[in-house]
């Protein structure tokens, strides 16, 4: 502890030295006004002069104390860490312009950055397509949220950057014109360990082929019908029916306070959907529009399913397969044309579906859930899911749609009827394992005794109302009044 202390006092001294080194310089440029600009002062007039002072001794003095504290040889592991530091503090910044700096506590902040500490994110991604009532809305797990320029500017550092990274340097007024998803995050970070270079990968990631889905903020938008999907057309006029867009996310940038860190670079907003141009102002066109009506269901969605996620380990339970189908629906719902008709198909197989199982078990499950107790209803349900899947074993096995003169032709109305069927039945499913789960841990039923998949569609296909599984009685409700499944 005493070495530690001594070290510290010592990077506090060079720490404290090259401060007053980088006032003193400033001072005399401004005073004597050696700089010699057209226009008022900007910071980054001083970037050539901030280089200098950073090939000084004491800055080279200071990265050597920072490297041996944290187990590097020399003083180049340090410095990248250190720069940054004096620029995204705002150190520079209130040096430059003449504001007072509490040294002392400009160094703990800095002594603290290279210890265990916690680093706050956030993740932005704007939606191009999507224009909503409300400025914001808050989910308690993310938020959708539309800033004012003077907001982005804040919260993406702008003035910094534009001073020290112009490579980040975001377009903050175009950017304004969106919504976005935006997600905070607390993450822990271990001490600064200079003796290797952490390059964020490991083997197993580059070798290792994993099964990947959209985050579980995606999951949970994807259960909502956004753009009506619902309110398909007769399939008489399914040859003009313009399909389910899928929600349109064009890129992710993420900021966080990690100091010692550099900003990530500017988000290509070329991917922006804008009509106009600079002469004559540029301006948006959303293709879905969500009313305060509908942006209430959309919290009510989001609510009751990540409540029940939030309460179950599912892993625990073995009931992944509700994982594998909700991040199948998202897959869909960030996709397009074939590719959303194949993880819809993916994410009914995998929540109604079992190995080795006909396709007709799948749509009379279907037909149970839908259909109620009419047959015509049940045999319509069964007769469409059919032909989807139908499209879905053509495209797998690389044959035509259809054979010889029943050829058939896949429209974008098949998009939305398979959106339709697994979105609302991923979500039934849902509310059909959380009253489930509600009931049994009532009776102190452990997660691992849970029922599996195979119980729990035996119940459905039997139609079974009550039943007792591990000692704890389960009454099942004739419907799920929490979430409203008309179309």
């Amino acid at each position: 502890m005493d070495n530690e202390n001594k070290i510290k006092e010592e990077a506090l001294k060079s720490f404290v030295s090259y401060v007053e080194v980088v006032q003193k310089t400033v001072r005399e440029i401004v005073d004597g006004g050696s700089l010699i600009i057209l226009g008022p002062l900007h910071p980054r007039h001083f970037l050539d002069v901030l280089n200098k002072l950073e090939k000084s001794t004491e800055f080279i003095s200071m990265g050597t104390i920072f490297s041996k504290a944290y187990g590097g040889s020399g003083s180049d592991s340090a410095i990248g860490r250190l720069q940054n530091y004096f620029r995204r503090s705002r150190l520079y910044l209130d040096i430059i312009n003449g504001n007072p700096c509490d040294i002392n506590a400009h160094f703990e902040e800095l002594w603290a950055s290279f210890n265990e500490r916690k680093i706050k994110k956030i993740t932005i991604r704007p939606i191009n397509n999507v224009e909503f009532t409300e400025k914001l809305i808050d989910f308690g797990k993310f938020k959708i949220q539309k800033f004012s320029k003077g907001e982005l500017d804040s919260l993406l550092e702008q003035e910094v950057c534009e001073a020290f990274y112009p490579y980040a340097v975001v377009d903050t007024k175009t950017l304004s014109l969106f919504w976005h998803i935006i997600e905070e995050c607390n993450e822990e970070k271990e001490k600064e360990n200079l003796k290797i270079i952490n390059v964020g990968i490991t083997y197993d990631d580059i070798f290792r082929v994993k099964r990947s889905f959209p985050d579980r903020t995606l999951q949970l938008l994807a259960l909502f019908d956004w753009g009506n999907a619902s309110a398909r057309p007769s399939p008489e006029k399914k040859n003009t029916d313009w399909g389910f867009e899928p929600l349109d996310l064009p890129f992710r940038y993420t900021v966080s306070n990690d100091l010692i860190n550099s900003p990530m670079a500017s988000p290509d907003l070329s991917k922006l959907m804008l009509l106009g141009d600079e002469t004559e102002g540029e301006f948006t066109q959303f293709t879905i529009h969500l009313t305060n009506s509908d942006i209430g269901e959309l919290k009510k969605v989001v609510k009751n399913a990540n409540d029940f996620l939030e309460s179950i380990d599912l892993q625990k339970c073995d009931w992944e397969f509700l994982e594998i189908a909700m991040g199948s629906l998202a897959k869909a719902f960030l996709s397009d044309g074939i590719e959303q008709l194949l993880w819809h198909m993916i994410a009914l197989e995998a929540i109604i579906g079992e190995e080795k199982e006909t396709t007709q078990n799948i749509g009379r499950r279907l037909g149970l859930i839908w259909g109620g107790r009419e047959k015509k209803d049940i045999d319509r349900i069964c007769k469409e899911f059919k032909e989807l899947y139908d499209f879905r074993c053509s495209l797998v096995h690389g044959s035509k749609f259809g054979k010889g003169k029943m050829e058939k032709e896949l429209y974008r109305y098949h998009l939305r009827l398979a959106r339709d069927y697994a979105r609302k039945t991923v979500l039934w499913f849902i509310c059909y394992l959380s009253h489930i789960h509600r009931e049994l841990k009532k009776g102190a039923v452990p997660l691992n005794k849970y029922p599996k998949q195979k119980d729990l569609l035996l119940l459905l296909d039997y139609q079974i109302q009550s039943f007792e599984h591990q000692d704890a009685k389960v009454m099942m409700p004739e419907d799920f009044p929490e979430i409203s499944f008309e179309g």
